[in-house]
């Protein structure tokens, strides 16, 4: 379920604009979100920061302590593809909000109609940005973790190790089935590579890449196979190819 977070200064324009996100709702019956509002801007700002995530924000621009542009360079600089609205009493700020690839810059005061045509593209994309996520199933039952935040998977011992970008490391169940088959979603995707029988690693983390070895984010050094190393090669080189294009 997609998560709206609204943020203005102006209880009365953060109100309305709550308001007609539920009759969007009630008129979209379909369409289920939950909405957290913020009337302070630089408690949303310390929010983020700490990691806490929203698929769609609509933020006012001017605004005391942080700016609507300032929460949106937050957002872009943690790597977020959350969808960005504005909303603002001014238009001289449209350049600056479309360097934070908003979707929609609406004046006020808001129409609703406007309104809620920008809310109906804002879920369509945000349902396009939904990021796959990865289930192991572990003694202490199923955990769900966002390819982000993986930086390699291991099979030891007929379980499976997964490392994660946050330090932690999870275990799972033994496994019933073939670590290919486990991994098989992981490696359908074009972040992830299989560089041994025993590891699959995210390149987004690789900080070192060597013929017969790859180094991870964390400092892990990990094998290439042999017979691996030329398919390793290709997709890494291509994974970076297109990520600084």
């Amino acid at each position: 379920m997609p998560f709206i977070t609204i943020c203005d200064d102006s209880l009365q324009d953060l109100m309305y604009m709550e308001k007609m996100l539920y009759h969007y709702r009630e008129r979209n019956p379909d369409s289920l979100f939950a909405v957290n509002k913020y009337s302070d801007p630089g408690k949303l700002y310390a929010r983020i920061e700490e990691g806490e995530y929203a698929d769609i924000y609509i933020l006012d621009i001017l605004m005391p302590d942080k700016s609507g542009i300032e929460l949106g360079n937050l957002i872009r600089a943690q790597k977020r593809k959350s969808i960005i609205m504005y909303t603002t009493a001014s238009v001289d700020y449209a350049l600056e909000a479309y360097q934070v690839f908003a979707c929609r810059y609406l004046v006020k005061p808001l129409e609703e109609a406007v309104f809620q045509e920008a809310v109906q593209y804002a879920l369509m994309q945000a349902e396009l940005n939904r990021e796959p996520v990865f289930r192991i199933k572990t003694a202490e039952g199923v955990l769900t973790f966002a390819y982000s935040g993986i930086l390699y998977v291991e099979c030891r011992q007929r379980s499976l190790y997964l490392y994660a970008k946050d330090g932690t490391c999870i275990h799972s169940i033994v496994l019933r089935r073939p670590f290919e088959k486990v991994v098989e979603e992981l490696l359908d995707s074009w972040t992830f590579v299989q560089i041994h029988k025993s590891y699959v690693v995210n390149m987004e983390y690789i900080s070192r890449y060597k013929q017969d070895s790859v180094t991870m984010e964390n400092g892990q050094i990990l094998p290439v196979s042999r017979n691996k190393a030329p398919w390793v090669k290709r997709k890494y080189l291509g994974f970076m190819t297109d990520k600084y294009r």
